[in-house]
């Protein structure tokens, strides 16, 4: 699971609660009364205003409140909009990235290319004065389309269909790598304009504000374009149409029907015989051999192609472009669709003041958008990686590996069969730090400036083609563990993950920076900070999700299903002990089912980094601990802690920090924490499940 970089923080409810719990040291499950977690000491630290100049909280009562205590005033004086440790650090990399878009030092390809991105989307002026004809050309392609023949050479047509107006879209799949030795494409729909398949049958106040959306947008665009509210009124209707038909598949799907899952190219095409979805994808840059599609769906798609649906699937792709492209135009069009979701959201209408105080800020989103995120990290891979950092990382991240060979071999509660496995995971698993494994040649890519008669739309369609020509290089690759796709996730993202379908865990650039990792930390600094989260990444290989996946990330159990029942039980004491916590008066009591895999994954990276501990003279864990605490940092209003209370898979920040600690003898010792503290927590209750 991805770090989040948003997890907010709790305040603790006096309570008590009767419930099994595991000790960390791994002894028997026991049964005990347990009070409120921090006997009602600690304080929601995150929000703002709570912790103030006046504040005196022991370390001994609450060590995220105390801690962070100057650290909190910091962040809530530099800014009264939520922030903290993860957001200044996206904020940092932001920074960097935006000022290479005028950096003429580098002189890559992949540099003029972005360069060139960034100046068309920048130039207000020049998209201003072309309006939405930049649009024209695409939509004519479509209106100009006279047969289903001629619709399929569309969709296989990157130079009239860029933006991928295509009714079966693919995407790589990782799941269930032992069926084939190739690549494997999942096969599905574009996203349904009314958000889901069942609103088409019985629409909610969420389809309706979807489909007002989708009907503003296409009724303003295509007025634009010239087209008459009649012709407008039959393309949506049109669009509606061809979505109903596919959400009627997909609601057969729901309601059980069986179909194969795993298909050859040569199956695919004997399915769908009107629909030559295997020729198009190749077309497109995409040959793959092996896919994983619904044959319900996909014959209900083939079914469609016929000379009495042409106009309704034209009008689907109208609209569906429109949808993509809105916000690639003039200024009018960008404010107009703002405009457009806040008159939903009674929000107050500040978009001119925003989007020019924004600019560069939305390039970036344009940039993720165009599929242009490539050449601006390799970009940035060119001023700023740093070798030296990266092997820091993997040494912290192999001696975790070492730790967990050992714990995993000495666990008893685990068969010797469910041990082996778990090694054996251990063994294969891949660690991608800072950089994709591979680079997207920009060859491919040539930009149009302003002065060539470029638009920011074609420049926007040039990337998107560059993206198509670059999938056949990764199909080729093979099924191997160690790629890391560039397209597939953000390298310069303040994140790091475990991908279960590939044991493998990802390091993003912007996880490398201070306060979690500078050069200049002490040993452990970095191992209280990017150390704790190589370990919760790892970890995650054997949490509830990770132990439904095996050593080449199969969907396949590697605990026998003794092992699992006594692995689940442990699991659960996590959510009890979670369940005794409400955050604030009036707040629901945490949700500890939700929480506890990304508990169980920090309470991993924590008893990892202190057994790495003890193999270093003269550890000095004061400066660990802080640094653990830092790294949760965060002010954030209440309305917003509320929401990810309700709605984050992770512990909220400060519980984070105190029930992560408060597990570990090292910690008690350190600051003498007794028996009445806020920190205390007795041996025979603490929650630990490796």
């Amino acid at each position: 699971m991805k770090i989040n970089r948003k997890s907010p923080l709790v305040l603790v409810l006096a309570a008590a609660i009767v419930f099994s719990s595991a000790a960390c040291s791994g002894g028997e499950t026991t049964a005990t009364n347990l009070s409120v977690p921090g006997g009602g000491k600690w304080v929601d630290s995150s929000i703002r205003g709570t912790i103030t100049e006046e504040s005196e909280p022991r370390l001994q009562d609450d060590f995220a409140a105390a801690a962070n205590k100057e650290y909190l005033l910091e962040l809530a004086e530099s800014t009264d909009i939520d922030t903290g440790s993860f957001e200044n650090m996206q904020w940092e990399i932001n920074d960097q990235c935006k000022a290479l878009f005028d950096d003429e030092s580098i002189s890559s390809k992949y540099a003029v290319e972005l360069r060139k991105f960034a100046a068309l989307a920048r130039d207000y002026d020049l998209r201003n004065s072309q309006g939405v004809e930049p649009l024209k050309p695409y939509i004519e392609a479509i209106t100009n389309i006279s047969s289903v023949d001629e619709l399929i050479e569309y969709e296989k047509d990157l130079e009239k269909n860029p933006f991928g107006m295509t009714m079966i879209i693919d995407s790589r799949s990782y799941i269930h790598k032992e069926t084939t030795d190739t690549p494997t494409a999942f096969l599905d729909s574009m996203e349904y304009s009314l958000g889901s398949p069942d609103e088409y049958f019985n629409i909610s106040n969420t389809g309706f504000r979807k489909k007002y959306i989708t009907d503003d947008r296409t009724e303003y665009l295509l007025g634009r374009l010239g087209f008459e509210k009649k012709e407008i009124k039959k393309i949506l209707k049109g669009c509606y149409h061809i979505e109903l038909m596919i959400a009627g598949s997909d609601m057969k799907i729901a309601d059980g029907a069986k179909s194969m899952q795993h298909f050859t190219d040569e199956d695919i095409k004997k399915i769908s015989i009107n629909y030559p979805c295997v020729d198009i994808l190749k077309a497109r840059g995409a040959d793959y051999k092996a896919f994983q599609v619904d044959t319900v769906k996909l014959g209900g798609i083939n079914g469609l192609y016929t000379a009495s649906n042409l106009e309704d699937i034209k009008s689907y792709y109208i609209v569906h472009l429109l949808q993509v492209t809105e916000d690639l135009l003039d200024i009018e069009a960008t404010k107009a669709m703002y405009n457009r979701s806040l008159s939903l959201s009674s929000g107050e209408s500040y978009v001119d003041e925003t989007i020019e105080k924004q600019k560069d800020n939305l390039v970036l989103t344009y940039i993720d958008k165009a599929y242009m995120r490539p050449a601006l990290n390799q970009t940035w891979f060119d001023k700023y990686y740093d070798q030296k950092a990266v092997d820091d990382i993997k040494g912290i991240a192999n001696e975790y590996c070492d730790y967990y060979r050992d714990l995993l071999g000495n666990t008893e509660w685990l068969s010797e069969e469910s041990r082996n496995a778990a090694i054996k995971k251990i063994d294969h698993l891949t660690i991608q730090v800072g950089k994709p494994s591979i680079d997207v040649d920009y060859s491919y890519c040539n930009i149009k400036t302003a002065e060539e008669g470029g638009s920011f739309l074609e420049a926007c369609a040039e990337s998107m083609r560059c993206h198509s020509a670059f999938k056949q290089q990764i199909i080729d690759l093979g099924n191997s563990n160690d790629i890391w796709d560039p397209y597939e996730t953000n390298a310069l993202e303040s994140n790091a993950f475990y991908e279960p379908s590939q044991n493998a865990i990802y390091v993003a650039w912007g996880f490398i920076i201070d306060p979690l990792y500078s050069p200049d930390m002490t040993y452990e600094q970095k191992l209280g900070g990017i150390g704790v989260f190589i370990g919760h990444e790892i970890t995650h290989a054997f949490d509830t999700n990770g132990s439904n996946t095996d050593f080449e990330g199969n969907l396949n159990s590697w605990m026998t299903p003794e092992d699992n029942s006594a692995f689940r039980e442990r699991t659960s004491t996590v959510a009890s002990y979670y369940r005794l916590i409400t955050p604030f008066n009036g707040a629901m009591p945490v949700n500890g089912d939700n929480v506890a895999n990304e508990e169980i994954a920090d309470l991993g990276g924590i008893k990892g980094a202190l057994a790495i501990a003890k193999k270093h003279d003269k550890f000095d864990y004061d400066k660990f601990f802080r640094q653990y605490a830092m790294n949760f940092g965060r002010q954030i209003k209440i309305e917003n802690e509320k929401s990810y209370l309700l709605n984050d898979e992770h512990p909220l920040n400060h519980l984070r920090v105190n029930v992560g600690l408060q597990q570990f003898d090292e910690f008690i010792e350190t600051y003498d924490i007794k028996p009445g503290d806020g920190m205390y927590l007795a041996p025979e209750n603490r929650i630990c499940v490796w």
